[in-house]
C-alpha cells in the first residue's frame, strides 16, 4: 500500500466533506485520490482528482479522472501533509528549537547543532539536528503524530481497521456516520467472498449472507461486522463491510 503514515509526514483525519481541503488525499476503489475539485450538489459532495503520482495537469473544464461521492453528513478518511512552513497550533505542544554550538559527535565537531523538543516532554530522537530547518522538520513530524493519535482516540475503530488493512495489503473506502464506519465492496461474488473472507478471518468471525427476494431484481447481501451496534447509524465504534449483489448474477 502507498504510505501516508505519520512517518511519511501525513496526518490522518476523519472529516466531513466541508472540512476537506484541495490537495488532501482520500481513499478510492482505484487507489489513493488527491483531491483537486470539490463540488456540492444538495446533500451529496463530489471529490474529484487523480492518483497522487499522476502529475498530468487536469485541463480547464475537464472532468477529473477519479471521483468519489460522499453524503454531506458522513465523514471520510483524509491524509493531509502540512507544508513545512505551516505552523500547527496544538494545545499543550509548544515547540522549542534551540541551538548549541559547537557540537561534539565522536571525534567530529559540528558548528551547527540544533535540538527540537516540545512542552509535552517530547525530544527528537535524532537530536542534535544538522541545522534549524532539520530541527523544525523533526518537530513538525511530532505534531503530525500527535494529531493522528487524536484522530485514533476519537475514532477507536480506525486503529483496528488500519491494522487489518495492513495485514491484508488493501485499503478500503470507508465512510463514518457518527462513530460507526462502513465500506461497500463491488465486483463479482467470487472476488468479494475472497476479500470478505480475509476480513472475517482477521476478526475471528464469519461472512453473513442474507437474501431479499422482494427487491427487483432480488438481492443478496454479504456482510462482515464488528462492534456491538453494526449497521449504518450505529452508535458504537464498530464497522461494517458490505456488498449487495443481484441474485441473478450471484453464485448459488
Amino acid at each position: 500500500m502507498t504510505g501516508h503514515a505519520p512517518k511519511d509526514g501525513y496526518i490522518t483525519f476523519i472529516l466531513t466533506p466541508e472540512q476537506i481541503r484541495l490537495g488532501d488525499i482520500t481513499d478510492h476503489p482505484d487507489g489513493p485520490l488527491r483531491i483537486a475539485e470539490i463540488t456540492q450538489r444538495r446533500s451529496t459532495w463530489t471529490l474529484g482528482g487523480k492518483h497522487p503520482d499522476d502529475y498530468t495537469p487536469i485541463q480547464e473544464l475537464e472532468a477529473p479522472p477519479l471521483v468519489r461521492h460522499v453524503v454531506g453528513w458522513n465523514a471520510v478518511r483524509i491524509y493531509r501533509k502540512p507544508a513545512y512552513s505551516e505552523r500547527l497550533r496544538i494545545p499543550g505542544h509548544t515547540r522549542t528549537i534551540k541551538s548549541h554550538n559547537p557540537v561534539r559527535r565522536g571525534c567530529y565537531t559540528h558548528v551547527d547543532g540544533w535540538d527540537a523538543s516540545c512542552s509535552c516532554g517530547w525530544a527528537s530522537p535524532t537530536n542534535p539536528q544538522r541545522g534549524k530547518n532539520a530541527a523544525t522538520g523533526a518537530f513538525l513530524l511530532h505534531q503530525v503524530e500527535v494529531l493522528t493519535a487524536a484522530t485514533v482516540d476519537k475514532h477507536p475503530n480506525l486503529a483496528q481497521i488500519e491494522s487489518i488493512e495492513q495485514q491484508l495489503g488493501e485499503r478500503l473506502v470507508w465512510e463514518w456516520r457518527s462513530k460507526h464506519a462502513s465500506a461497500e465492496l463491488a465486483g463479482n461474488e467470487d472476488a468479494i467472498r475472497t476479500r470478505m473472507g480475509g476480513w472475517a478471518s482477521a476478526l475471528g468471525t464469519e461472512v453473513i449472507v442474507t437474501e431479499n427476494p422482494h427487491c427487483d431484481p432480488p438481492q443478496r447481501l454479504l456482510r462482515v461486522s464488528a462492534g456491538s451496534s453494526a449497521g449504518w447509524g450505529g452508535s458504537s465504534a464498530g464497522f461494517d463491510l458490505r456488498a449487495e449483489l443481484a441474485m441473478t448474477d450471484a453464485l448459488i
